[in-house]
């Protein structure tokens, strides 16, 4: 993985790794007849390092399990973040799967219902299959002997900003989103004065890993991160934003 990938990953990886995150996430991308049945308060995120151990190739972002209402039985969650296509395969997915289900049977468990999601922010629209089936030929003669299951899609160049801000309620999940959203359009720095707004008023730090993410991808020089820093806080909070950024900067 190279530099830049990693930049994404990680951030991803770190909104997602807040509880409250990670809840709203899966709020706004599962279907509702799913959200209905989950007891949130049951949602354990838990440690990915096992899976990705045993399958090298791959590596999975994050993980989750929850409980349904009035019921015993676990949910396993996988989410993926993407920032190209040409990386990932639906093989992928299963390899996950398998995992989880063989640690079931290690462990004398029921096997899990694991529902996947891939979030991907990438410059093109996605282009691989959501079926498995659909990888291959022939699919309908030999479907009753192949593995059968779907991830959910959550694919920002069709989904329209609008979407996310009328589901999330999350303001610093919807920011966070958007600013993936539009990381890689064609677009200046002003479309992020506007998304930056919607978080102003919030904690220094978040506003820093925001902004940070942005000024790394799209390589801000000082001029440019001035300009987004009076478009959104003002000069009056300046002060604040760049003393805290330079004493992280010194702990790093």
């Amino acid at each position: 993985m190279n530099e830049i990938h990693q930049v994404h990953d990680k951030f991803f990886k770190h909104i997602i790794s807040n509880k409250e995150n990670a809840k709203s996430f899966i709020e706004f991308a599962l279907p509702k007849e799913i959200t209905d049945y989950i007891d949130y308060s049951t949602l354990e995120p838990l440690n990915t390092e096992k899976i990705s151990k045993r399958y090298k190739r791959f590596s999975l972002d994050a993980a989750f399990r929850f409980k349904a209402k009035q019921k015993t039985a676990q949910v396993y969650m996988i989410l993926e973040h993407k920032s190209e296509s040409t990386s990932f395969s639906s093989i992928q997915i299963l390899s996950y799967m398998l995992a989880i289900w063989e640690e079931n049977l290690k462990n004398k468990k029921p096997l899990e219902p694991i529902i996947a999601i891939v979030f991907y922010h990438g410059k093109t629209s996605w282009d691989k299959p959501t079926e498995f089936l659909d990888n291959f030929e022939d699919k309908d003669l030999f479907s009753k002997y192949l593995p059968k299951f779907e991830y959910i899609l959550l694919d920002t160049n069709i989904t329209p900003d609008e979407t996310f801000q009328f589901k999330i309620q999350n303001r610093y999940l919807l920011v966070a989103l958007l600013i993936l959203k539009h990381i890689f359009q064609e677009e200046g720095i002003e479309v992020f004065y506007n998304i930056l707004n919607l978080i102003k008023d919030a904690n220094i730090d978040d506003f820093i890993d925001l902004l940070e993410y942005i000024i790394n991808v799209r390589d801000l020089n000082e001029e440019e991160i001035k300009t987004v820093l009076e478009s959104t806080i003002g000069g009056d909070k300046m002060a604040p934003i760049i003393e805290k950024w330079i004493q992280k900067g010194r702990e790093e």
